[in-house]
């Protein structure tokens, strides 16, 4: 039995359809996709850890809260400009650690025993219930405002030190 033309032609077959469409879906996927905006990123410019405690501290005389919020927060502000400072992990120290971390930097000795009393007074209020008097509030306060004050004069010096060797 000869084939007639009509019967040699054989009927597409289901996967060439398939295949077809699926490029056409890539195609309009290509052409209609939606392009991503750049992400901006935002970079504040560092604060400036003196000016940052000072204004805490200045704050913190203004509202003056209860004895021993007052002292946490004292105490606080002066581990945050210690460490963004000088990078000494003060905040995840005790009290007698950053002590002698402290030595490192070379405040005065008469001075360096004061702000050592201010931070243990510090603790005796905070977990010992202590009640200190009006007079060690401000003495307290004073001592970490003139280290804080201290440290940042003793950085400069430094920075002027080393440029100057250079």
């Amino acid at each position: 039995i000869e084939v007639t033309p009509e019967e040699k032609k054989e009927k597409p077959q289901w996967w060439y359809l398939l295949a077809g469409a699926a490029l056409l879906l890539i195609i309009l996927v290509l052409i209609f996709r939606k392009k991503k905006k750049p992400v901006v990123i935002v970079v504040e410019p560092p604060v400036d850890p003196y000016k940052e405690a000072m204004t805490q501290l200045e704050k913190l005389q203004k509202e003056k809260p209860e004895v021993k919020q007052y002292y946490s927060r004292l105490v606080d502000i002066f581990r945050i400009y210690v460490l963004n400072k000088t990078g000494i992990h003060s905040l995840q120290n005790t009290t007698d650690d950053l002590v002698s971390q402290l030595r490192e930097l070379k405040i005065p000795k008469e001075q360096f025993e004061k702000l050592s009393q201010s931070l243990r007074l510090s603790d005796f209020v905070k977990f010992a219930k202590y009640i200190p008097s009006s007079e060690d509030d401000k003495n307290s306060f004073d001592t970490i405002n003139w280290s804080i004050q201290k440290i940042e004069q003793l950085s400069i010096n430094r920075v002027e030190q080393k440029d100057n060797k250079s």
